[in-house]
């Protein structure tokens, strides 16, 4: 321990004990005497009984003191500012008005702490005693907490007073009961603003309002913030820099937290709630979601890596501040600096600089840092080098990592508001003379009001003149200087002054750097690359001849190590395009692999305005990333309760969706997004429709598995050219729906793998129904075979259905495969028409036509959605087509009318296909569920409209070019 080299050894100290020690024996002895008429009948009780009844005496007297209750103060400034959509109720208003830092009911003392610390009063007395004349040899700044204890037998009265009360009976005293300070409706408006997850609420940043916000508009605008590039970055995980892990394990020698990044409102700089509080003599002002809202951002890290070289960097520089003769260090302070007398007429001017913490780059605090060690470099301790208090800057700089809901980022620029260091190393830079003289000529000149082309010059008071420099000497009120300034009297304006000064500026950059020279020599050295690419070119050809080569012995190696289909061959037999579009290089294999590993998307909190925006089919399904619609598809399975039914184990839950996105290609149109598409409408659907009420839970299961497997692995060409280039999917399933069997195949490959399979836990014959199911309205996509497969099942209805008969079952749901044929679509329309006058749920062959047009109608329910999200999807698909129609031109094979990019317009491929197709196809759903009139059929109505407009509008253009 450090002891005290400035105290002069004397005795005042022992003589002080002493007098203390006789203080105390005779009040103790005057205790006894008071107290000695009452209490003769316990002599034989404990030695410590009368001292016990005067500790709960006075433990009596202090709780009989009157508690002053928390008021909410009556101020002009409204106490509650409400910007959510929530009413705050009554109570409400009054618990929160009590402010942020009102706490409900303290606790009783806790006599075990109050034991140890009178042990530890005692120890730094005894210390003192036996220290206060004596150097301490130890000059380290950073040592271990001591544990050293003094030795008794130097001063007897200092002993016996420690033991007295080190003795004393703590523990038999009776803890005093505390009054509370909140009513029982108190306590349950704090936990019901507590449980309330859709609402934040925060302190101001100026003043002591407290701010009520919904959480969601609190996160859009802290997101909005992070988003800045200049000033943040997200990142995927820590990546501490500058130091090896030996040296980050010392510096983080404990338990570490990541920090957290929040945001307190600026109430303060919002004019629309400036406003609102004038007008408003309440002490809650509701405004819900002002639209000029900031925040002030904040980055909390009391156990973050940094957090502790952070604050022994902070003490190392403090001392520095205080040659600084413009800083301020509190309100006092301030008024020292002030002069004993101050005009009444004198206006206090303070500047704000903007962003100060994020704004000041890396390297100029840097050398702002270096500037004030180098000018006082005997306020920093010899043992301290210069090097390592800039390099632990720099590594607290470039480490300051943080999260935000769910996500990671990095502060790239400036030092977070939060840590340690940063107000001593923000004030350190806005008072270092790291500035350019021209800087300090501009300074002057607008403060003196004049142009920045005049001359400017200071004197001394001795009449010197003085440089304009950053390392010219301070002036004071004392010994100011004088500004001298001369006009120039330009003949021309600034702006021909700027003008002229950039033309010769750009003769001497000319003239410097030869541009002309320079453009010939990039010419030559362009041409030159240009060469090598092409030399590079050929041999990238050869090496992916040389790749191919390699992946088909690798194929044939593993193919005899494992026996899996090797889906990767199944392509056409079509050379010269480099990289083959229509199969992606990876085997397929290592897609179906098992996934030991639970999948490592992170899981996203939704909140209930997501999930409800999730059931409508407005759902904007653009604005998601790849990890959140695995999240939010996981979200839909729990919901509509298929885990319970299913008794799905949640991580094989997440290892298959996770398995089926790696089988969706990234195509222009059918990917995973497609897919999600899809799925989402269907779950949409259920909602709306409450379908729950109409048919099991076990169907919703075979539904929803259906929309999301529906298009598994799809190359991006259709049917017709599958057959139409005779590719092994073609040959392997007979020119009999190709996609549509590869689609289920790898479905159930999936679902083969124990680690992958959903339905694990169900018995045979549920997983038999569930197989049935999913081929029937996976396979329904398939449009050319509708016709044939529709007529046999007619002439097996005219004969009479019997769902006991295999081969009618197995009609039954062919017939349902192949529903989605859109050359019989008007066919299955009549007939599902026909069934809607008594149509009954519990009929199987109602329920069947009912989900053959819901996966129909999912499946092509694009244009129900608003036009910012369907119209993305029509340019996808054109894309699709038109890349297949000009695959077929390059091979000779027949194109489609509808794919070809020189007859097709957007306008002209929407208009019939949502005239004839989607319109009479959901007007019949809305029959059998009228909801659904509003919410898809009016929006379509409003589509074909749009299209048509277009189409007149583009005609209209073509006259006029004519």
């Amino acid at each position: 321990m450090q002891g005290n080299r400035n105290h002069n050894p004397t005795n005042n100290f022992r003589q002080n004990h002493q007098q203390r020690s006789q203080r105390y024996e005779q009040s103790n002895s005057n205790y006894k005497r008071n107290d000695e008429s009452t209490e003769s009948q316990n002599n034989n009780r404990n030695p410590y009984q009368r001292n016990r009844n005067s500790r709960e005496r006075f433990f009596r007297t202090r709780r009989e003191k009157p508690r002053h209750s928390v008021e909410p103060s009556k101020c002009e400034i409204p106490r509650i500012i409400n910007l959510s959509n929530l009413t705050l109720s009554a109570p409400e208003i009054q618990i929160l008005s009590k402010g942020l830092k009102f706490t409900p009911t303290p606790q009783t003392s806790n006599y075990n702490e109050v034991k140890d610390d009178i042990s530890n009063f005692c120890r730094k007395l005894c210390l003192t005693e036996e220290l206060f004349d004596k150097e301490n040899p130890d000059e380290s700044i950073v040592r271990n907490k001591s544990t050293y204890k003094s030795s008794k037998g130097k001063n007897k009265a200092l002993d016996t007073f420690c033991d007295h009360i080190t003795n004393f009976p703590f523990n038999e005293i009776q803890s005093p009961k505390c009054r509370p300070n909140t009513s029982r409706q108190e306590w349950e408006t704090i936990f019901k603003l507590k449980n309330n997850k859709d609402i934040i609420i925060k302190e101001a940043d100026k003043g002591s309002a407290v701010v009520v916000m919904d959480l969601n508009y609190y996160i859009n605008i802290a997101n909005n913030l992070l988003q800045d590039n200049t000033y943040y970055e997200k990142v995927k995980n820590y990546n501490q820099k500058g130091l090896t892990d030996k040296e980050c394990d010392y510096l983080t020698n404990f338990k570490c937290k990541s920090s957290n990044f929040y945001g307190l409102p600026k109430i303060h700089k919002s004019n629309v709630i400036r406003e609102s509080c004038k007008n408003s003599k309440s002490e809650c002002v509701n405004i819900p979601h002002p639209n000029d809202l900031k925040l002030r951002p904040i980055v909390a890290g009391p156990s973050c890596e940094t957090h502790r070289l952070s604050n022994f960097l902070d003490i190392l520089l403090k001392p520095i501040l205080k040659h600084i003769p413009s800083f301020v260090r509190d309100d006092l302070d301030m008024l020292n600096h002030l002069p004993r007398t101050v005009c009444k007429d004198s206006i206090m001017v303070s500047f704000d600089v903007v962003n100060l913490y994020t704004t000041i780059p890396h390297e100029y605090g840097l050398t702002a840092i270096e500037f004030w060690l180098e000018k006082f470099p005997s306020e920093v301790p010899d043992r301290i080098e210069k090097k390592f208090i800039i390099e632990g800057i720099k590594f607290i700089l470039q480490n300051n990592y943080f999260n935000f809901n769910g996500e990671s980022y990095r502060q790239i620029s400036g030092t977070a508001m939060g840590t340690k260091v940063a107000p001593t190393y923000a004030n350190l830079i806005i008072f270092s003379r790291h500035c350019s003289s021209r800087d300090i000529h501009d300074l002057i000149a607008q403060v003196a009001g004049v142009g920045k082309f005049c001359e400017i010059s200071l004197k001394d008071c001795q009449g010197a003149h003085v440089s304009l420099a950053p390392t010219m000497p301070m002036n004071s009120n004392g010994l100011p200087y004088k500004v001298a300034i001369k006009d120039t009297a330009p003949t021309s304006g600034d702006n021909e002054v700027i003008a002229q000064v950039l033309t010769t500026v750009t003769e001497q950059f000319n003239r410097v750097f030869k541009m002309e020279e320079l453009k010939s020599d990039i010419s030559s050295r362009l041409t030159a690359l240009e060469r090598k690419m092409e030399i590079e070119g050929l041999k990238s050809v050869e090496i992916e001849k040389c790749k191919r080569d390699i992946s088909e012995i690798k194929d044939q190696i593993w193919t005899a190590q494992k026996k899996f289909v090797d889906f990767n061959r199944i392509r056409p037999l079509v050379y010269g395009y480099g990289v083959d579009p229509f199969y992606s290089s990876v085997s397929d294999e290592t897609k179906i692999s098992l996934k030991r590993d639970v999948p490592s998307y992170p899981k996203y909190t939704l909140s209930h305005e997501t999930t409800d925006y999730l059931k409508q089919p407005t759902f904007d399904i653009w604005h998601w990333e790849p990890n959140e619609m695995l999240s939010l598809m996981e979200h839909m399975y729990h919901e509509l309760g298929l885990v319970a039914e299913f008794s799905i184990n949640p991580i094989t839950l997440k290892r298959w969706i996770l398995c089926v996105q790696e089988n969706y290609r990234n195509n222009p149109f059918h990917n995973f997004r497609h897919s999600f598409c899809v799925t989402q409408m269907m779950y949409g659907m259920i909602n709306l429709c409450r379908l729950w009420d109409h048919i099991s839970r076990e169907s919703l299961g075979i539904l929803m598995t259906a929309c999301v497997c529906h298009d598994l692995d799809h190359p991006g060409y259709n049917n017709t050219y599958q057959i139409n280039a005779r590719t092994e999917l073609a040959i392997r399933y007979n020119d009999i729906s190709p996609l549509e069997n590869h689609h289920c195949a790898i479905a159930f490959k999936i679902l083969s793998n124990p680690e992958c399979n959903i339905f694990s836990n169900v018995d045979k014959d549920t997983f038999k129904r569930i197989r049935s199911g999913m081929t029937m309205l996976v396979l329904a996509t398939d449009m050319a075979r509708h016709g044939e497969i529709m007529d046999g099942f007619k002439e097996k209805l005219e004969l009479g259905f019997d769902y006991s008969k295999k081969d009618h079952m197995d009609s039954a749901i062919t017939n349902l495969i192949l529903a989605t044929d859109m050359a019989r679509h008007k066919d299955i329309l009549e007939t599902f028409k026909s069934k809607l006058e008594n149509f009954d749920f519990t009929n199987e062959e109602h329920s069947v036509a009912l989900k053959m047009v819901l996966i129909k109608a999912c499946d092509i329910s694009n244009e129900v959605r608003p036009m910012e999200v369907s119209e993305p999807w029509v340019d996808c698909l054109l894309e699709e087509y038109f890349n297949q129609s000009d695959r077929e031109k390059s091979e000779g094979l027949p194109v489609a009318p509808f794919m070809d990019r020189d007859k097709v317009t957007k306008p002209t491929a929407q208009i019939g296909f949502i005239k004839f197709v989607l319109i009479p196809m959901f007007e019949t759903l809305s029959k059998l569920f009228p909801i659904l009139d509003e919410t898809m059929v009016e929006p379509l109505r409003t589509a074909r409209d749009r299209y048509e407009s277009m189409k007149e509008q583009g005609a209209l253009d073509e006259k006029e070019k004519k």
